[in-house]
């Protein structure tokens, strides 16, 4: 579910002005956008240390964040603009090695 490449993918199916999310906001940074559009989930909330979605019928889950979604959501929020476009997004997620 938290796969660099299948959100790297994500993002390049967005025009590169798209908005895909916000900085500095755990309900809708672009991974939460990312998680609530390609699994139908009604709650996603992520944060640099977790990722915690609800599923109807399933319940609560909360994970650990993986490595790379860390740095990357580390490194979005450290930006200067509160709209993230797609383009912003994949910048970003380049620089993130892990």
């Amino acid at each position: 579910m938290l796969d660099k490449a299948e959100f790297k993918a994500w993002l390049e199916g967005h025009e590169p002005s798209a908005r895909v999310g916000l900085r500095a906001t755990s309900l809708s940074c672009p991974v939460a956008e990312w998680i609530k559009e390609t699994n139908a989930q009604s709650y996603t909330e992520v944060t640099s240390m977790t990722v915690l979605w609800y599923s109807d019928g399933l319940g609560l889950h909360t994970v650990s964040s993986p490595e790379w979604l860390m740095h990357f959501v580390n490194k979005l929020d450290a930006l200067n603009v509160r709209h993230i476009t797609a383009r912003r997004a994949l910048q970003v997620l380049e620089q993130v090695k892990a």
